[in-house]
Order: structure tokens, then C-alpha cells, then sequence
């Protein structure tokens, strides 16, 4: 008998940036880079086992994610 976990997988995605493909990251960590900085909206995920790349802004799991502010002018 195969022992089955009833502990959801987390979901597993890739993100592409300037043409390279990053990943796989869970989408907590995904926010994370979204709210520090070091990645955009704008940038395209993919989830693991899919073809289709989607921007990361038209995924439900992100709209709440806060974007940093620009520095103010000099």
C-alpha cells in the first residue's frame, strides 16, 4: 500500500526575466521578490508542468502583492 500525504504540494513556478528562466519558486517566495524589488509584474511566470507563460500581474495569488515605490527625486 502507497502512503499518500494529505498535505497539498505547494505550487511550483517558474518566472522568465529579461529572456532567462528562473525557478521553480512557490508563490510566497515570488511575493517576496516582487516586494523587495527584485523582480516586476511585468515579468512572465509559468507553473511547473505548464507551457503557457502568463505576467505575473494577471495572477490572482498577486494582485495584493505590494510593489516597492521609485526613490524620490534627487
Amino acid at each position: 500500500m502507497e502512503y499518500k500525504s494529505h498535505v497539498p504540494a505547494k505550487r511550483q513556478l517558474y518566472v522568465m526575466v529579461e529572456n532567462f528562466r528562473y525557478g521553480p519558486y512557490t508563490v510566497e517566495t515570488l511575493q517576496l521578490y516582487i516586494s523587495s524589488g527584485q523582480i516586476s509584474k511585468k515579468c512572465l511566470v509559468c507553473e511547473d508542468g505548464d507551457d503557457e507563460w502568463i505576467p505575473i500581474r494577471d495572477m490572482p495569488e498577486f494582485q495584493d502583492t505590494a510593489v516597492p515605490l521609485p526613490p524620490p527625486p534627487p
